[in-house]
């Protein structure tokens, strides 16, 4: 089967639309995009373990390698960054955008048990990818059982 793209049709709001936006503004949440500011950009991330290190995959599409930093400080691993709002052109009518754009900012607690020296970060295809490295003192150690 093929679908198209389909072109977005606005809708009446339902109460329900009404009463979650009601509700989100007494939290101080709101759509920035009504209120006419910039949109923020989270990046996604994984954390895994292995047994001898950390890794965390950050997906960063259209961010460039140089508008992003990886530091360790205060025991955390801190990745920050931007990504540029797109340039919008002349003699386009654009229907929607959804595109998030911003200064972003995560951080990782790490702990005593990582070689914060021997960390490694590559950044290939839209995704960061980081290698922390296990102290020995982190490594399991089996313990023999006496009999």
């Amino acid at each position: 089967m093929v679908t198209g793209l389909i072109p977005h049709r606005s809708r009446v709001p339902t109460l329900f639309d009404e009463l979650g936006r009601e509700f989100g503004t007494m939290l101080g949440w709101f759509d920035r995009e009504e209120m006419g500011g910039e949109m923020d950009f989270v990046p996604t991330m994984s954390v895994a373990e292995t047994e001898k290190t950390y890794e965390v995959n950050v997906d960063l599409p259209g961010v460039n390698s140089e508008d992003i930093g990886v530091e360790v400080r205060d025991s955390s691993l801190w990745i920050s960054g931007e990504r540029h709002d797109e340039k919008k052109e002349k003699g386009k009518k654009y229907h929607r955008i959804e595109h998030r754009y911003g200064s972003f900012q995560r951080s990782i607690p790490l702990g005593e048990a990582v070689d914060a020296e021997h960390i490694v970060a590559q950044y290939k295809n839209g995704v960061l990818k980081i290698s922390i490295p296990k102290t020995e003192s982190a490594a399991p150690k089996k313990i023999p059982i006496k009999s």
